[in-house]
């Protein structure tokens, strides 16, 4: 038996034209696909066309709940002082949000933040601006977390595992785009979405904008400004850290951010091309054999 994975295939076309392949004998084949070319196959399948062998459809979704556990895989929380164990809730509230809950870019996230001590020791430090900013962004993300039901409208849990993701990744990435923006539109929000908000937004996404508005008013993030809503002053100086601990603009930027169709597709190229991340040791590299290796935490 011959296992044969295919990272991703964005076309139909494409997927179409393997049609035979698909059917070699003794073989299993894992096919990454979008949801586009899922949604493509299912509307043939129901018009009586049979371009495929049978696939069992499988939907991944985002690892949200498991990401304390993926960060842990790369740091060294026994290491760590009392501090920088109370700020890792923190932490991992913080990099979920800047990172939509895409667990590479968290790792990315992290990276940028690494530091070899003289003994060669990789460190994961954060100065006291680094430390506001991720408080204050670990702060955002509880509030649109206590108040996520509401701002959907309707139960999460309720919802089909893809549509969990899309509103999810919907409300985080408009939450950070505006604060990024550090203004809005209070009529007509929407046109002040990214590529990527624009892309994923769900059903109904326009009563989730103001909703989503609304909370951020109530918690004084935002405050009115004519016919803006605009940054409060405590929350422009705490984005005005921000910007200096993250580098470019308030969040980092992503040229190749593509227009995606739902809230799994990033997920799964992601997860499914992300290479493995560096082996760095709390004790001085040197040839040991390679092992997953953790990053001490320090504030």
């Amino acid at each position: 038996m011959v296992v044969v994975v295919i990272d991703r295939i964005e076309d139909w076309d494409v997927m179409s034209s393997l049609a035979n392949l698909f059917r070699a004998p003794n073989s299993i084949f894992l096919v990454v696909a979008p949801p586009q070319v899922q949604a493509r196959w299912q509307t043939r399948r129901q018009a009586g066309h049979e371009d495929l062998p049978p696939f069992l459809d499988i939907y991944l979704t985002c690892l949200w709940d498991e990401l304390p556990q993926l960060l842990e895989r790369h740091i060294d929380l026994p290491a760590a002082s009392p501090e920088a164990l109370a700020l890792f809730p923190k932490l991992t509230r913080y990099l979920t949000l800047m990172s939509t809950g895409i667990p590479s870019r968290c790792v990315e996230l992290m990276e940028q933040r690494v530091e070899m001590g003289g003994d060669g020791e990789a460190m994961l430090k954060f100065d006291d601006k680094a430390v506001a900013t991720i408080e204050f962004y670990s702060a955002l993300h509880e509030l649109l977390h206590l108040n996520e039901d509401e701002m959907l409208g309707s139960p999460l849990g309720a919802m089909a595992a893809a549509d969990q993701d899309r509103c999810r990744r919907f409300v985080l990435t408009v939450a950070r785009d505006i604060v990024a923006r550090g203004s809005v539109p209070s009529q007509s929000p929407m046109s002040a979405l990214g590529k990527i908000a624009s892309g994923i937004r769900p059903r109904d996404h326009e009563a989730i904008v103001n909703r989503l508005l609304l909370v951020l008013l109530e918690a004084g993030l935002f405050v009115p400004s004519g016919k803006m809503l605009i940054l409060s002053p405590q929350a422009r100086q705490e984005v005005a850290k921000g910007r200096e601990v993250l580098g470019t603009g308030i969040v980092p930027r992503f040229a190749e951010d593509p227009v995606i169709e739902s809230a799994s597709e990033l997920n799964r190229t992601m997860m499914a091309s992300a290479p493995a991340p560096p082996a760095l040791h709390r004790q001085p590299i040197g040839p040991s054999p390679p092992r997953r290796c953790r990053r001490p935490m320090q504030p």
